[in-house]
Formats: C-alpha cells, structure tokens, sequence
C-alpha cells in the first residue's frame, strides 16, 4: 500500500485515486456491479488470497468464498444497492484533493516545530465535501 501511494504521488491524481481505490476502498466493484435479476449474488466480498490465512491457494474455491461474510465489514454493495457506486467518482475526486492538500500542510511545518513537540499542526484536517471544485 505504502509503495502505491508513493508511486502516485509522482505519477499523478489518476494513479492516487486508483491507489486510493485499492488500498481504502478494496476495489470495490472490481468484478462488475451486480445488479438486481434472479441469478445475481446477494453478497460478494474481496478474497485476500496472499498473506492472509490460505495456505494452498489452489484449493480454494474462490466463487464460493467471496459468498462468504467473513465479518470485515468489505464487501462489494448487494444488487439492491448498486446506485451507491455512482458516489464513487465523487469520493475519488475528494480524497484525491484531501490527500494532495494535507501533503502540502504538512510538508510546510518546519522541522523545528516537529523536535520541540507542536503536535497541534501535526494533526490532520477533516475531509470534507467542502472539498469539492
């Protein structure tokens, strides 16, 4: 995660929302967006296959665990909640400005506020929809 934002911030704001979309978001919707008929799933979730508690790859049936709730609260929106992707673009747009302008902030506090200990200007801001152009 750390490497993809560092590449984004050099390559541009495509790269930091795509790493944005990855990283915070999971890629959500990454499989397509199901949408309401007979045959869709109800649920479909992110299978973390590498690092996480698989030990033999080959052997998962990965269809039947991204039907599986493991608890983690990430998870791609049911058919019936589709329309909330649309607000992605949005939130793409409003991270992307979030992380760019906290970038600058902080890299203006010098280092002498950081060694005598003035946490207050450490702190991050809020995001917001203020943020929006």
């Amino acid at each position: 995660m750390g490497l993809a934002f560092d590449l984004a911030l050099v390559q541009g704001d495509m790269q930091m929302a795509s790493a944005v979309w990855r990283n915070l978001l999971c890629a959500r919707g990454a499989q397509g967006i199901a949408y309401p008929s007979p045959s869709s799933p109800n649920f479909r979730r992110t299978v973390n296959l590498v690092g996480g508690e698989v030990v033999n790859v080959e052997k998962v049936d990965v269809n039947k665990e991204e039907r599986i709730d493991d608890g983690s609260g990430v998870y791609d929106f049911p058919p019936d909640q589709a329309d909330r992707y649309l607000g992605y673009p949005t939130a793409m747009l409003v991270l992307v400005g979030y992380i760019r302008k906290e970038l600058v902030r902080l890299q203006a506090i010098g280092d002498e506020d950081i060694i005598t200990g003035d946490w207050e200007q450490l702190r991050f801001g809020k995001v917001g929809q203020d943020q929006i152009p």
